[in-house]
């Protein structure tokens, strides 16, 4: 214990008042006084709860939240919130505290996230003299508004990745990502012998449906199998790998759920076997997701609302049909455009196999191939980066007020006032909160 620093219950220091609901209609939006939800501010009315300073912690939902309102305010029923504070105490010095116990883990309730008054009010907090609590405070504010900019701008970037990732797979679909080494490969023979419109693609590019890119042979695209040739009931957890919805996600493929069928029940559907490089599109749910099977998957099948296509090699690199159907804006365009249904929307076979991609010779497809892929490296290695960075600064909040509320954050003065003092005067006035919910029997609320 620093010197100079008391210990005393929460409960002895501070009454945690139950907020009051207050529905949308009954509120005023146009008022200046702040509604608190556990999860902050949720709306606006023209009267306060709550007497001043308030800090307000989530008792349901949102539970241990901290909020800080340096006025009154209404916190609604599912909060506690604290109006009242010793002489000399700066209320948000308690919010910044409070916020360090992450009162969240003293939940005890499994239906309905809660914490209680009871738990709260024994928790055994060190007090500092008045006048180090305001130092604290002033440090804090300082150290954390910079933590807070650090993860605004943090923030900032999963979007940036995403634009651009997404610019690349539309310059590698346009022609613009491989334009210089058409320049150096002049060479390079057109992909099709009788040439379409093209649009704005380069010369050697056109457009062709997936259908005329596929394999001869009979089934090579395809949806799997449910209902009467498989059922839900028919999955186990060893065996034949079923690739569902699940598995296909955006440009990767996923083990995450694993179904699986006895080999008896795969040598019935052998026709719907997913063979290694085949292409792998979401028809149901977030339609047009799409991977590439991996080659170290020798046995697999094929669910309902997963499509297989099997590509002509000789013509069609996998990964470079994989990036046109996830990331060309014209392709994405035709997939939208023929979505159908509301409550479950989707694509057909039919429609699957009508959709255009351009075509491009396959010496250029896997230069946009290895091109695309040495992008996507660099912006996995920048994501992983700012996971780390998300992290640690996560962290840091909690490790900043944990070293505040050790006496670490800011030196001690010699002239300030111990706060046993002020504890003995508040003891000694039989004020403390405790002392008073005895006398009046407070009970406590569900």
């Amino acid at each position: 214990m620093k010197h100079g620093w008391s210990t005393l219950k929460l409960g002895d220091l501070f009454e945690f008042k139950y907020g009051k609901g207050l529905i949308a209609e009954h509120r005023h939006v146009n008022g200046s006084v702040k509604v608190y939800g556990s999860n902050g501010i949720i709306g606006r009315h023209n009267h306060s709860l709550s007497k001043g300073p308030t800090v307000v912690v989530g008792r349901k939902g949102s539970v241990g939240e901290v909020h800080f309102n340096s006025s009154a305010c209404w916190p609604i029923d599912t909060t506690y919130y604290v109006d009242e504070f010793p002489d000399g105490f700066p209320p948000k010095y308690w919010a910044f505290y409070l916020k360090s116990l992450r009162l969240g883990t003293h939940d005890k309730s499994s239906a309905i996230p809660g914490v209680s008054r009871k738990d709260i009010y024994g928790i055994e907090v060190p007090v500092p003299s008045p006048a180090e609590q305001h130092r604290i405070v002033a440090k804090l504010e300082k150290l954390l508004t910079k933590v807070e900019d650090c993860q605004e701008r943090l923030n900032k970037i999963p979007a940036l990745l995403k634009r651009f990732r997404q610019s690349v797979l539309a310059a590698a679909c346009s022609g613009r990502l491989t334009a210089d080494w058409r320049q150096e490969n002049t060479q390079i023979e057109p992909s099709s012998p009788k040439p379409e419109m093209n649009d704005d693609l380069p010369s050697s590019w056109f457009w062709k449906p997936i259908l005329d890119l596929a394999s001869a042979a009979k089934g090579s695209i395809q949806s799997g199998p449910f209902g009467s040739n498989l059922l839900h009931s028919e999955f186990q957890s060893t065996g034949i790998l079923a690739i569902g919805i699940d598995n296909v996600l955006d440009g990767k493929f996923s083990f995450g759920r694993q179904h699986r069928i006895s080999p008896h029940k795969y040598e019935t559907l052998k026709k719907y076997a997913a063979r290694p490089l085949d292409v792998l599109v979401t028809v149901m749910a977030t339609v047009g997701r799409c991977c590439v099977v991996p080659p170290d998957i020798e046995t697999a099948i094929i669910t309902k609302h997963v499509y297989r296509i099997t590509i002509n090699r000789t013509i069609l690199n996998p990964y470079f049909l994989m990036h046109c159907i996830r990331g060309c804006p014209a392709v994405i365009a035709q997939v939208q455009d023929k979505i159908q249904g509301v409550t479950r929307p989707g694509i057909n076979g039919t429609i699957l196999k009508e959709i255009r991609i351009p075509l491009v010779p396959l010496t250029e497809q896997e230069e946009i191939v290895r091109r695309v892929e040495a992008l996507f490296k660099i912006s996995d290695q920048i994501e992983e980066r700012y996971r780390k960075a998300k992290a640690h600064i996560d962290k840091l909040t909690q490790s900043i007020l944990a070293k505040a509320f050790r006496g670490e954050l800011v030196p001690q003065d010699p002239n300030d006032k111990p706060a046993s003092a002020l504890l003995r005067k508040i003891a000694d006035s039989g004020q403390t909160f405790d002392s008073c919910r005895k006398s009046s029997g407070k009970k406590e609320r569900s």
